[in-house]
């Protein structure tokens, strides 16, 4: 093995210049690490709040579905009678009635499907929403949320 004689004022000096560049090196490489830990934890936040809100948007549509089907029931019910009373009258001789004035359940289910699925089918971690957006979204008040209620609520049990 070969020896190598350098003077130690030098060599302080270069050890001394390699130390700095290596805690530099370590400092910007924590740094980094740093902020990539932040953009992470950033990111698995966004996905938990879109998916805080596709789970919004399903219980919604639960809900929704739960309703409909409910009026769907108590439509079937209430125009079964109509019709029997019908029915009967025609064997009696009345006059025959051919029209039945119900209005059918509303289901918007399809809304929330469709919502829900651009949601999963999103590449984006954040999600914009319009204020209106956020309504119907989230506080589940859509355009058609009134007339909704009203129908379906003629046909749901007491």
């Amino acid at each position: 093995m070969k020896t190598v004689i350098v003077r130690k004022d030098e060599l302080l000096d270069t050890l001394r210049i390699n130390r700095s560049l290596h805690r530099e090196v370590f400092e910007q490489a924590q740094k980094g690490y740093r902020i990539k830990a932040i953009k992470l934890l950033d990111a698995a936040l966004k996905d938990a709040e879109r998916g805080l809100e596709i789970r919004t948007l399903r219980i919604n549509r639960s809900k929704h579905r739960e309703v409909f089907e409910q009026a769907q029931k108590g439509y079937r019910i209430k125009a079964i009678k109509l019709l029997d009373a019908a029915l009967k009258d025609a064997e009696r001789g009345l006059e025959i009635r051919t029209y039945i004035e119900l209005e059918s359940p509303i289901d918007q289910t399809r809304d929330y499907d469709r919502v829900i699925s651009m949601l999963e089918m999103s590449v984006d971690t954040k999600v914009e929403l319009s204020e209106n957006e956020f309504s119907q979204y989230v506080l589940d008040d859509w355009n058609w949320k009134r007339q909704f209620l009203t129908i379906n609520s003629m046909y749901m049990k007491e």
